[in-house]
């Protein structure tokens, strides 16, 4: 489950999940992922009405997984990738594919997926999306961690929930 902890309290006893905290905030390191290749297994999410592509990253061979992070997208339409999109139209930049690779490489297994009814770094079903509401989002990210969880190498990790943009408010409505 989830405590409620003060700051007092978290610096005597820091929570499985300080560490990803940490990892996260130094993420920017070059060296951190330097030599390092993660393993990765593409799956897909049962959301409801959508099959969600998805991608779980785990730790390289050899290194036990401290935890479980599930990564949920930002706003708007986006991918498991975060992809950004150039003024060419090209795809110049997948942060969340970045941070999930870091964050193998120091240790933690991490969950990544579609928003309902997007299917690739740039296309979607606009019509059946854009009568997503919070709601929706907060459930599919339910469904995402259950789904991580029936895995079998994931189903005893500490789970971490990390949002970006829109993602961080599907984050708190599932810890909450």
């Amino acid at each position: 489950g989830y405590r409620k902890m003060g700051l007092a309290s978290l610096m005597r006893s820091p929570p499985p999940y300080a560490a990803a905290i940490l990892i996260l905030l130094g993420l920017s390191s070059p060296s951190l992922a330097e030599g390092c290749s993660p393993e990765r297994e593409r799956v897909s999410v049962p959301l409801p009405g959508f099959s969600s592509p998805a991608e779980i990253v785990i730790p390289p061979l050899g290194v036990q997984p401290r935890g479980l992070l599930v990564l949920f997208p930002g706003s708007d339409v986006a991918d498991m990738d975060g992809a950004v999109q150039g003024a060419n139209g090209a795809i110049v930049s997948r942060p969340m594919r970045q941070v999930a690779d870091r964050l193998a490489c120091a240790g933690f297994a991490s969950l990544r997926y579609n928003k309902r009814f997007v299917t690739g770094a740039l296309t979607v079903d606009r019509s059946k999306f854009d009568a997503l509401n919070g709601a929706d989002l907060a459930s599919d990210g339910r469904l995402a961690l259950a789904f991580a969880r029936t895995r079998p190498a994931l189903a005893t990790l500490p789970v971490g929930l990390v949002g970006w943009s829109e993602g961080t408010t599907v984050a708190m409505e599932i810890a909450a």
